[in-house]
């Protein structure tokens, strides 16, 4: 039987999914469709995107994510 937690009518999976998409686009819209990024930096992003990343990963995305969206601004 599958067991959530409902904050609002969403899932925490769905509000994680949620951040993980508007941290992506951010990054996306601040790097010029991600021609900023390195080809390393443009598979961390893609990656998080599709939730394939490990520990180690989700912290280099949470570097990209800080330098290129610094105030964190939605």
């Amino acid at each position: 039987m599958f067991n959530a937690h409902y904050t609002n009518g969403k899932t925490e999976k769905d509000s994680a999914r949620s951040d993980r998409y508007d941290k992506t686009i951010q990054i996306i819209q601040n790097t010029h469709d991600g021609d900023d990024l390195s080809p390393f930096e443009l598979w961390i992003v893609q990656e998080a995107l599709n939730n394939h990343l490990n520990a180690k990963g989700w912290a280099k995305f949470d570097e990209i994510y800080a330098r290129y969206v610094p105030d964190g601004a939605t």
